[in-house]
């Protein structure tokens, strides 16, 4: 995904490649199982719970499909700013009281609360950094006690050294997995604009917020799963099972 010179996402570089982007997305993104797997499994809830899930930058549905099918009793809002991709997702998802479509830019996007989880793959890095920090914001006011939210994204190497590394590396996972040189050039076309930062400015923004539990449960490369919790209720708090985590933090 892209965006424009005054910082917006630009909508029409997603409605141009809605029609192929999950067909390149396995030859583009390395380790794409495991990717995709390390972000369902952030969402520790039983799979019978009535779920509350937002997904921004769904995209064409795909990581709200994986969601809907561990979780069959969740109802699932999906939000991204090109209507082409919205479409792919509601014909992949089809009509329905579990799925809410909406086109909506992620930086003035309503967002629906309270929910259990809020999610996102490989979209938020398209913003400019302090709309990334004001949407972490709006995220954590969208949460229940308890909630999650899972980030699944490309992020920026901690130097311009890293940085070049990772590209290489992606480049060459890319080829090995059988991306064509076209899709390579469409993928590099898109992220002309891309704005990622690095996992660390990500993750202490989250905490700064006021996220709980915060952290980076996978990584290869470009590519992160990072997580964080809303913190419990003070009455929830009190459960025996968080007097002892504390008692073991302290050990």
């Amino acid at each position: 995904m892209g965006g424009s010179a005054d910082g917006s996402v630009d909508r029409a570089v997603f409605d141009a490649t809605a029609n192929d982007y999950d067909r390149a997305r396995k030859r583009l993104v390395p380790q794409f199982d495991d990717f995709y797997g390390a972000a369902l499994r952030e969402l520790r809830f039983p799979a019978d719970r009535p779920l509350r899930i937002l997904d921004l930058g769904a995209g064409t549905g795909l990581l709200s499909d994986m969601i809907a099918r561990r979780f069959p009793e969740a109802h699932v809002t999906l939000i991204d700013i090109s209507p082409e991709m919205i479409a792919r997702a509601r014909q992949r998802l089809g009509e329905g009281p579990r799925f809410d479509y909406r086109v909506a830019d992620l930086a003035s996007a309503h967002l629906p609360k309270p929910v259990d989880a809020v999610v996102s793959a490989l979209a938020i890095h398209h913003l400019p950094d302090p709309d990334k920090r004001v949407l972490f914001g709006r995220i954590y006011q969208s949460l229940k006690p308890g909630a999650v939210f899972v980030n699944a994204e490309q992020v920026a190497g901690p130097s311009q050294v890293l940085q070049q590394r990772q590209h290489w590396s992606w480049l060459a996972d890319a080829r090995a997995l059988g991306a064509s040189e076209e899709e390579i050039g469409q993928a590099l076309v898109r992220m002309r604009e891309d704005r990622p930062a690095t996992l660390d400015d990500q993750l202490d923004w989250l905490r700064g917020i006021g996220f709980a539990e915060v952290d980076c449960v996978w990584k290869r490369g470009m590519f992160a799963v990072y997580s964080g919790q809303m913190p419990l209720a003070a009455e929830e708090r009190s459960r025996p099972l968080f007097g002892l985590e504390r008692a073991l933090r302290r050990t």
